[in-house]
């Protein structure tokens, strides 16, 4: 890592007007989302059940879980007007609910009706509390639109009655990381964490992770569709669990590269996934204690040929999928966008002049990013760096300030 003159650290993390606290879902966005759920699993597992008794299936009981990312802790506000926060909250039920259950079949009429029913109990609900059932959503999952400003998908999947048979009640943790104590066990993946700030715990059935496997989800014309999202959930778990302070760093990396994201192309028919970032961001992520600002540019100055290529993680059953999806030309242009990403960032970390510096990543961010030079440590004799901080356990000390 080459030396630079600039600490960006705090402009990222200070707790009061930091650029992560502006992105961070507040205490009355989670009291909100909290209660629609609660309304849409009390709703649904009720008329769900209803349902499947009149099919003769009087055993079965469906079951929810929170999904993207408010399942990995990296959901953050809209960057921009227009843009909408996703609440992802899966219905499961086990194959056995569906008769002859065959995903390779083609369009199924029991999960045609599963679909539609599923669709008319949400729009019973939607008159209810004055929320808007949204059917020109993707055909594969039934969406609300909840306020101006967020949405709930609710994906129906079809799991092995096995894996389905292994969900249980657990107690879905969303800790604060401010003090020492940071996660330690609290990041099993069946455990909800969503960093940093004080959130408190929700109520959620979980699955173990020892049992995943691929599930189907039903499609609204009849076809089943496989679905990676809790073998990509227990990826990313396994690797924040296998770095130091358990990833708490690298979620806050994923987070601003969405956000960046968010900004940048807002206006654009195409975008990196948020999925791909991820990847990307855990490919070439180093940890560098107290300075998210180094982290961050280990992934940066890797960004630009990342978008531009092909990008394959070894993630079970998926060894061989590019998740860069965008096509040629777009790919061409998302790393376009992030080299000047990472030579504004670059500029900004050897700049002197802090209103320049702030100028630089306010281009990137936009006018999230704080406008006080005081968060920006500078040193007029540019220090190396030390190497990135590979040792398991690591002491927290309070910071060096330079200059």
């Amino acid at each position: 890592m080459s030396h630079y003159t600039n600490n960006l650290h705090r402009i990222f993390v200070d707790r009061e007007i930091g650029f992560k606290k502006k992105i961070t879902p507040t205490e009355l966005d989670l009291d909100f989302f909290n209660n629609v759920k609660k309304v849409v699993k009390s709703h649904l597992k009720t008329k769900i059940k209803e349902f499947l008794e009149q099919q003769g299936l009087a055993s079965i009981t469906p079951k929810f879980r929170i999904q993207g990312s408010w399942a990995y802790g990296t959901c953050n506000l809209p960057a921009k007007q227009g843009q909408e926060m996703d609440f992802d909250y899966g219905v499961y039920l086990p194959v056995r609910a569906f008769d002859g259950f065959n995903p390779d079949a083609g369009a199924s009429e029991q999960a045609k009706n599963y679909f539609e029913q599923v669709e008319l109990m949400m729009g019973d609900l939607c008159e209810q509390h004055d929320w808007l059932l949204d059917t020109s959503a993707p055909s594969s999952c039934i969406r609300i639109k909840i306020r101006s400003n967020a949405h709930m998908d609710i994906p129906l999947y079809a799991v092995p009655d096995d894996m389905f048979d292994s969900l249980e009640e657990r107690n879905e943790l969303q800790v604060s990381l401010g003090s020492a104590t940071a996660i330690h066990e609290s990041l099993d993946y069946s455990k909800w964490v969503f960093e940093d700030f004080n959130i408190r715990s929700f109520d959620e059935e979980s699955l173990m992770d020892k049992n995943i496997q691929m599930i189907h989800m039903a499609r609204r014309d009849g076809t089943w569709q496989e679905s990676d999202c809790e073998l990509i959930r227990k990826w990313f778990a396994d690797k924040l669990k296998s770095l130091e302070n358990n990833g708490q760093q690298l979620r806050a990396i994923c987070r601003y590269l969405k956000a960046w994201r968010d900004w940048q192309f807002a206006d654009k028919s195409f975008q990196p996934s948020s999925i791909l970032l991820m990847i990307i961001a855990c490919k070439h992520y180093q940890y560098y204690q107290y300075r998210d600002d180094l982290a961050l540019l280990s992934v940066l100055e890797n960004l630009p040929n990342a978008l531009n290529g092909n990008v394959y993680e070894n993630i079970e059953e998926h060894e061989s999928e590019d998740f860069n999806r965008m096509k040629e030309g777009e790919r061409v242009e998302a790393s376009q966008y992030a080299d000047v990403l990472y030579r504004n960032f670059v500029a900004s970390l050897n700049n002197f002049d802090k209103t320049k510096a702030l100028k630089f990543i306010t281009n990137e961010w936009g006018n999230r990013i704080p406008q006080n030079e005081d968060l920006i440590e500078t040193s007029r004799q540019a220090i190396f760096d030390t190497p990135p901080l590979v040792q398991p356990n690591i002491t927290p000390q309070a910071p060096l300030r330079q200059g």
